[in-house]
């Protein structure tokens, strides 16, 4: 960022925000002024980044303060550094929830903004139904479910991790799949395997904040802002196919819709 003769630095109006006794330790809050100036534009790819000197003079903190901040920043992908360089602000692109709006899968709607993507079987289990779960699905939290847990991402960063409840047995062999089939949309091997096709969803979106557990999937710090999206899908006549709780990184994921006036 270039500083305009005459103007204040833009980090020095952030020095009273900072606090030594609140309950985020110092670093972090450092870490959330750095995202914030990038995250509203004022800084674009390929820009020059602060050095850590420069961050620690304009906020009147220590440099280790500094270090840790910036290697946090640098671990979620908002900076890269090379060597004896200074770091610069990489390229960052949100993911758009269009099929918030659409009967499709959130591999189908990467696909459909043309993102790269992949998706890792990170556990999968025959369980009791938790009770979100036997609710939504319309079967008693004594009864059995295929449980997948998946981490989908988004080029080499991981963006979503996913919990889905099957009904057991009518999903039996969902449970049976190699872990390279998962590399497929799930809807497709409902469709292909159990012979039942989705033909409808609900969908909400929560506001909250990354879990102890999520967080080293998504690879950011515990209690950043999260996205939760839970919901059902249906096959003909309104049947419970699956329930699923996924939580989104806050940072890289936004609501986007089109509407028009008839």
């Amino acid at each position: 960022m270039i500083d305009i003769p005459g103007q204040p630095h833009p980090l020095s109006s952030y020095r009273s925000v900072l606090k030594d006794d609140a309950a985020l330790p110092l670093y972090y809050q450092v870490q959330f002024v750095l995202k914030h100036l990038i995250d509203e534009g004022n800084l674009s790819a390929g820009d020059s980044f602060f050095s850590e000197e420069e961050i620690a003079t304009e906020l009147g903190i220590s440099r280790p303060t500094v270090n840790k901040a910036m290697k946090s920043l640098l671990d979620e992908g908002y900076l890269e550094r090379h060597r004896g360089k200074r770091a610069v602000v990489k390229g960052r692109h949100d993911v758009p929830l269009i099929f918030m709006e659409q009967l499709m899968s959130f591999g189908a709607m990467l696909e459909q903004e043309h993102v790269d993507h992949r998706t890792s079987l990170l556990e999968r289990a025959i369980r009791p139904a938790p009770q979100a779960a036997a609710r939504e699905l319309k079967i008693s939290p004594a009864s059995k479910v295929v449980w997948l847990r998946r981490l989908r991402f988004a080029g080499h960063e991981p963006l979503l991790v996913v919990d889905s409840f099957l009904p057991y047995p009518t999903f039996a062999a969902i449970a049976e799949l190699p872990d390279s089939a998962f590399e497929e949309d799930l809807y497709h091997l409902i469709e292909m395997h159990c012979a039942v096709r989705v033909m409808g969803a609900h969908r909400e979106v929560h506001a909250t904040n990354i879990s102890l557990q999520d967080s080293e999937l998504l690879r950011v710090q515990v209690w950043e802002p999260c996205l939760r999206l839970l919901g059902s899908t249906y096959a003909a006549g309104g049947v419970p196919v699956e329930f699923f709780d996924s939580r989104l990184r806050g940072d890289r994921c936004i609501l986007r819709s089109h509407l028009l006036k008839e």
